[in-house]
């Protein structure tokens, strides 16, 4: 188990030093303007895509076994996308976007979409390819 904890927790590092990446560059041209607007900080957005890479990092890796079907796989990327969005939610409307409904119904769309669509990808980047894949049949 804990080779997939590792597995997935780098996995979840790499993803946090693209985005650090990102973020970094859209502040060097654009300045703490682009990031005031939502009234957050630099510092608070880097805390988020790093601690984020780790947690959904080790859920993923927890959770690998399930991966092995795609349905399963897309499950525990949306599972695994819940503490982000709403560390995301938290980071922008405070304790008030963890409370308030629609906040919540944000979070969850957006990790059905988002964890969803990255539990697929990951399916598709694991599994063996299929006989008509191969050329086969």
């Amino acid at each position: 188990m804990w080779s997939n904890v590792w597995w997935g927790t780098s996995g979840g590092l790499i993803g946090a030093a693209l985005y650090s990446i990102i973020v970094l560059v859209v502040y060097a041209i654009q300045g703490p303007d682009a990031l005031a607007r939502d009234h957050v900080t630099l510092g608070s957005v880097l805390a988020l895509y790093w601690a984020g890479g780790i947690i959904v990092g080790a859920i993923v890796g927890v959770l690998r076994p399930l991966t092995k079907v795609r349905l399963g796989a897309i499950a525990v990327g949306f599972i695994a996308a819940l503490p982000v969005m709403a560390g995301a939610s938290f980071l922008v409307d405070g304790v008030r976007g963890l409370l308030d409904p629609g906040s919540r119904f944000v979070s969850v769309f957006c990790s059905l979409v988002l964890g969803g669509y990255g539990g697929n990808m990951l399916w598709r980047r694991t599994r063996p390819p299929s006989k008509s894949e191969q050329g086969h049949g």
